[in-house]
């Protein structure tokens, strides 16, 4: 069992890898980016995993915050006694 999912994990990496290639091959082209009179001169490619990337970490980092709200509260309230009824 561990054997064939192995092959299945290096077969995906293999794909993916090829993807990842062929997306930077068709992404070569520079690209001018104007943002609040910012001016940025970049490969197309480079904009979107710089773009991908922030998206990802933005989204980590709202999870983050809300987590440890939640754990704070949590250890907040953990010194009360809680009573049920039965």
């Amino acid at each position: 069992m561990k054997k064939t999912t192995n092959v299945f994990l290096m077969i995906l990496y293999v794909i993916v890898a090829i993807l990842l290639v062929v997306f930077i091959a068709q992404n070569w082209q520079p690209v001018n980016i104007n943002v609040l009179g910012l001016k940025v001169e970049g490969r197309s490619f480079i904009v979107f995993l710089v773009i991908f990337a922030l998206g990802f970490f933005s989204g980590w980092f709202w999870s983050y915050l809300r987590h440890s709200r939640k754990a704070m509260e949590e250890k907040k309230h953990s010194g009360r006694v809680k009573y049920s009824e039965e």
